[in-house]
Protein backbone atom coordinates (compact mmCIF):
# COMPACT_ATOMS: atom_id res chain seq x y z
CA UNK A 1 0.00 0.00 0.00
CA UNK A 2 1.52 3.42 -0.86
CA UNK A 3 2.88 4.99 1.87
CA UNK A 4 0.84 8.26 1.59
CA UNK A 5 -2.98 8.79 0.81
CA UNK A 6 -3.90 11.24 -2.05
CA UNK A 7 -7.23 11.04 -2.07
CA UNK A 8 -6.54 13.04 1.11
CA UNK A 9 -6.25 16.35 0.78
CA UNK A 10 -4.48 16.77 4.13
CA UNK A 11 -1.86 14.98 2.28
CA UNK A 12 -1.76 17.32 -0.43
CA UNK A 13 -1.59 20.47 1.59
CA UNK A 14 1.31 19.10 3.77
CA UNK A 15 3.11 18.17 1.15
CA UNK A 16 2.88 21.87 -1.08
CA UNK A 17 3.04 23.16 2.28
CA UNK A 18 6.48 22.38 2.26
CA UNK A 19 7.03 23.05 -1.47
CA UNK A 20 6.10 26.63 -0.97
CA UNK A 21 8.35 26.94 2.27
CA UNK A 22 11.36 25.99 0.31
CA UNK A 23 10.60 28.38 -3.31
CA UNK A 24 7.74 30.68 -1.79
CA UNK A 25 8.14 32.89 -4.90
CA UNK A 26 7.91 29.92 -7.12
CA UNK A 27 4.31 28.55 -5.46
CA UNK A 28 1.01 30.11 -5.12
CA UNK A 29 -0.96 30.22 -2.45
CA UNK A 30 -2.74 26.67 -2.45
CA UNK A 31 -2.82 23.38 -5.01
CA UNK A 32 -5.68 24.14 -7.18
CA UNK A 33 -5.99 23.98 -10.54
CA UNK A 34 -6.84 27.30 -11.53
CA UNK A 35 -4.34 29.35 -9.55
CA UNK A 36 -1.18 28.51 -11.06
CA UNK A 37 0.57 26.01 -9.15
CA UNK A 38 3.77 26.59 -10.67
CA UNK A 39 5.23 29.97 -12.18
CA UNK A 40 7.92 27.30 -13.59
CA UNK A 41 6.25 25.05 -15.16
CA UNK A 42 7.54 25.97 -18.64
CA UNK A 43 10.86 25.92 -17.45
CA UNK A 44 10.29 23.04 -15.43
CA UNK A 45 9.51 21.18 -18.59
CA UNK A 46 11.84 22.94 -20.88
CA UNK A 47 14.43 21.14 -18.90
CA UNK A 48 12.67 17.53 -19.05
CA UNK A 49 12.57 17.74 -22.63
CA UNK A 50 15.72 18.65 -22.86
CA UNK A 51 17.16 15.96 -20.70
CA UNK A 52 15.78 13.16 -22.25
CA UNK A 53 15.84 14.48 -25.90
CA UNK A 54 11.80 14.52 -26.48
CA UNK A 55 10.87 14.69 -29.97
CA UNK A 56 7.25 15.72 -31.64
CA UNK A 57 6.93 12.49 -33.13
CA UNK A 58 7.26 10.59 -29.63
CA UNK A 59 4.52 9.68 -27.40
CA UNK A 60 4.67 10.39 -23.65
CA UNK A 61 2.90 9.47 -20.31
CA UNK A 62 3.28 11.67 -17.12
CA UNK A 63 1.86 8.96 -14.36
CA UNK A 64 0.65 10.63 -11.25
CA UNK A 65 0.89 14.57 -12.86
CA UNK A 66 -1.28 15.75 -10.90
CA UNK A 67 -3.01 18.69 -12.18
CA UNK A 68 -1.49 18.24 -15.91
CA UNK A 69 1.56 21.12 -15.38
CA UNK A 70 4.30 19.77 -16.88
CA UNK A 71 2.53 17.56 -19.16
CA UNK A 72 0.89 20.31 -20.72
CA UNK A 73 3.49 21.73 -21.43
CA UNK A 74 6.08 19.17 -22.99
CA UNK A 75 3.04 18.99 -25.16
CA UNK A 76 3.20 22.28 -25.92
CA UNK A 77 7.02 22.83 -26.29
CA UNK A 78 7.32 19.88 -28.68
CA UNK A 79 3.90 19.24 -29.99
CA UNK A 80 4.05 15.48 -29.25
CA UNK A 81 0.84 13.07 -27.79
CA UNK A 82 1.11 13.28 -24.44
CA UNK A 83 -1.32 11.84 -21.72
CA UNK A 84 -1.15 12.91 -17.61
CA UNK A 85 -2.09 10.17 -15.18
CA UNK A 86 -3.51 10.77 -11.75
CA UNK A 87 -6.01 8.49 -9.94
CA UNK A 88 -6.16 10.98 -6.91
CA UNK A 89 -10.19 12.04 -5.78
CA UNK A 90 -8.83 15.09 -5.35
CA UNK A 91 -7.09 15.69 -8.73
CA UNK A 92 -10.22 14.20 -10.70
CA UNK A 93 -12.80 16.12 -8.21
CA UNK A 94 -10.89 19.50 -9.25
CA UNK A 95 -9.42 18.67 -12.82
CA UNK A 96 -12.45 20.70 -14.41
CA UNK A 97 -10.99 23.77 -12.84
CA UNK A 98 -9.07 25.48 -16.27
CA UNK A 99 -7.96 22.18 -17.21
CA UNK A 100 -6.54 22.39 -20.48
CA UNK A 101 -4.94 18.96 -20.47
CA UNK A 102 -7.25 15.63 -19.71
CA UNK A 103 -5.99 14.05 -16.50
CA UNK A 104 -6.98 10.59 -17.42
CA UNK A 105 -8.16 8.11 -14.30
CA UNK A 106 -6.36 4.94 -14.70
CA UNK A 107 -4.73 2.41 -12.73
CA UNK A 108 -1.61 1.42 -14.36
CA UNK A 109 -1.10 -1.25 -12.38
CA UNK A 110 -3.78 -3.27 -13.97
CA UNK A 111 -4.18 -4.10 -17.55
CA UNK A 112 -7.15 -1.84 -18.23
CA UNK A 113 -5.31 1.18 -16.62
CA UNK A 114 -2.67 0.63 -18.68
CA UNK A 115 -4.51 -0.30 -21.89
CA UNK A 116 -6.70 3.35 -21.24
CA UNK A 117 -2.93 4.93 -21.43
CA UNK A 118 -1.84 3.67 -24.96
CA UNK A 119 -5.34 4.61 -26.29
CA UNK A 120 -4.91 7.99 -25.04
CA UNK A 121 -1.85 7.95 -27.00
CA UNK A 122 -2.43 6.38 -29.68
CA UNK A 123 -0.91 2.97 -29.04
CA UNK A 124 -2.12 -0.08 -30.57
CA UNK A 125 -1.22 -3.37 -30.75
CA UNK A 126 2.07 -4.23 -29.01
CA UNK A 127 3.69 -1.14 -29.39
CA UNK A 128 5.01 0.92 -26.62
CA UNK A 129 5.31 4.56 -25.64
CA UNK A 130 8.39 6.31 -25.77
CA UNK A 131 8.53 7.57 -22.58
CA UNK A 132 6.75 7.30 -19.24
CA UNK A 133 7.52 9.60 -16.97
CA UNK A 134 6.28 9.08 -13.39
CA UNK A 135 6.45 12.83 -11.47
CA UNK A 136 6.98 12.63 -8.05
CA UNK A 137 5.47 9.15 -7.38
CA UNK A 138 8.35 6.31 -5.75
CA UNK A 139 9.08 8.59 -3.20
CA UNK A 140 5.61 8.01 -1.35
CA UNK A 141 6.23 3.88 -2.41
CA UNK A 142 8.17 1.25 -0.89
CA UNK A 143 10.62 -0.64 -2.22
CA UNK A 144 8.69 -3.46 -3.77
CA UNK A 145 5.87 -1.21 -4.68
CA UNK A 146 7.78 0.80 -6.76
CA UNK A 147 9.76 -2.26 -8.52
CA UNK A 148 6.24 -2.78 -9.21
CA UNK A 149 5.23 -0.12 -11.19
CA UNK A 150 8.79 0.02 -12.79
CA UNK A 151 8.06 -3.70 -14.79
CA UNK A 152 4.09 -2.09 -15.17
CA UNK A 153 5.31 0.60 -17.26
CA UNK A 154 8.21 -1.29 -18.87
CA UNK A 155 5.13 -3.15 -20.21
CA UNK A 156 3.89 -0.12 -22.49
CA UNK A 157 7.25 1.83 -22.64
CA UNK A 158 10.52 1.83 -24.21
CA UNK A 159 12.00 4.00 -21.81
CA UNK A 160 10.90 4.46 -17.98
CA UNK A 161 11.91 7.77 -16.26
CA UNK A 162 11.20 8.68 -12.08
CA UNK A 163 11.12 12.07 -11.89
CA UNK A 164 11.60 12.59 -8.27
CA UNK A 165 13.00 14.85 -5.41
CA UNK A 166 16.26 13.23 -3.53
CA UNK A 167 17.29 12.67 0.26
CA UNK A 168 17.84 15.71 1.92
CA UNK A 169 19.40 15.11 5.14
CA UNK A 170 19.50 18.39 6.53
CA UNK A 171 16.22 18.86 5.53
CA UNK A 172 14.97 15.83 6.76
CA UNK A 173 16.57 16.84 10.17
CA UNK A 174 14.99 20.34 10.14
CA UNK A 175 11.40 18.91 9.41
CA UNK A 176 11.21 20.56 5.97
CA UNK A 177 11.37 16.64 4.45
CA UNK A 178 8.42 14.69 5.42
CA UNK A 179 9.59 11.44 6.97
CA UNK A 180 7.08 9.35 5.74
CA UNK A 181 8.54 9.24 2.28
CA UNK A 182 10.59 6.92 0.65
CA UNK A 183 13.62 9.06 0.25
CA UNK A 184 16.70 7.89 -1.89
CA UNK A 185 19.57 9.81 -3.38
CA UNK A 186 19.26 9.12 -7.88
CA UNK A 187 22.23 6.90 -7.34
CA UNK A 188 20.47 4.70 -4.50
CA UNK A 189 17.30 4.46 -6.88
CA UNK A 190 19.57 3.17 -10.03
CA UNK A 191 20.34 0.59 -7.78
CA UNK A 192 16.75 -0.76 -7.11
CA UNK A 193 15.14 0.02 -10.78
CA UNK A 194 17.98 0.09 -13.00
CA UNK A 195 16.73 -0.17 -15.73
CA UNK A 196 14.86 2.91 -15.68
CA UNK A 197 16.36 6.35 -15.94
CA UNK A 198 16.33 8.69 -12.55
CA UNK A 199 16.02 12.37 -12.79
CA UNK A 200 15.95 15.16 -10.30
CA UNK A 201 13.48 17.70 -9.66
CA UNK A 202 16.06 19.99 -8.62
CA UNK A 203 18.53 20.19 -11.16
CA UNK A 204 17.09 17.55 -13.71
CA UNK A 205 20.37 15.38 -13.28
CA UNK A 206 19.88 11.51 -14.96
CA UNK A 207 21.13 8.74 -13.52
Amino acid sequence: MPLQNWDDPQVWANAYKLKKASNPNEWADGYVRDCSMYTAAPGKANQIINALGIQSTDTVGVIGGGYGWIGNQIAIQTGCVVAVVDTSAVIQSGKAQNADVEIINADVTNNNGRNQVKQALGITGNNKASYMITEEIITCLDDTEATQLSTFLNNISNQVVHYTTEIDPDKLASGNQDPNYNWKTLEDWKLLLPNDLIMSSADYRVV
